[in-house]
């Protein structure tokens, strides 16, 4: 009988484990920036909130209360973007409020993602988070990855229905759409 409620028990903690772990190797991701040909590419990986303050504001450690501004690297890095890899899918806690509203307009963006395959709407944490892209959109030329058909091994995947059709013009370079890909050429 206690063996029994014992391996029943088993799946929570294990789920409440990864939970755990998945959260802390997130956390742990790096936020890139590569400079080429003097433009500034931007790659946030799965880094969340916490990874962004090391380098968005001044201070040690960092904390991101209400009135504080974003430092002078922050700042310098934002304001020149001319790429930047959405992070994390899209999700809520990967592109900080702060960050977008800095960032400057007419930079090339990429959302690898795949829409309704995790969070919800009713608890705002949908991927990719509809707002965000809303508000990434309003600032530069985005492109999805589930946002093109895709063809393999003799069966379509059609593009997201909350996509568009076209892929947008960036201001510079140019986006490249192959078969199962989309370059981003600068």
């Amino acid at each position: 009988m206690l063996e029994k409620s014992v391996q029943a028990a088993q799946p929570s903690a294990l789920l409440s484990a990864m939970k755990q772990l998945d959260n802390f190797l997130n956390n742990q991701s790096l936020v890139v920036l590569f400079t080429y040909k003097g433009k500034k590419l931007l790659f946030a990986g799965d880094a969340q909130g916490g990874n962004w303050e090391y380098w968005l504001y001044d201070g040690d450690p960092p904390t991101t209360t209400p009135d504080q501004k974003l430092g002078k690297e922050g700042t310098a890095v934002l304001s020149n973007l001319a790429f930047y890899k959405v992070g994390h899918h899209g999700s809520t806690n990967a592109t900080p409020i702060a960050a977008v509203q800095h960032m400057n307009v007419g930079f090339a963006a990429m959302c690898s993602t795949q829409g309704n395959s995790f969070g919800s709407v009713k608890n705002n944490s949908e991927v990719p988070r509809k707002p965000l892209l809303d508000a990434l959109a309003l600032k530069c030329a985005l492109v999805r990855s589930d946002q093109i058909p895709v063809e393999l091994t003799g069966k379509e995947v059609a593009r997201a229905e909350d996509t568009k059709a076209e892929i947008d013009v960036p201001k510079s370079g140019k986006f490249q759409v192959g078969s199962c890909f989309v370059d981003y050429l600068l």
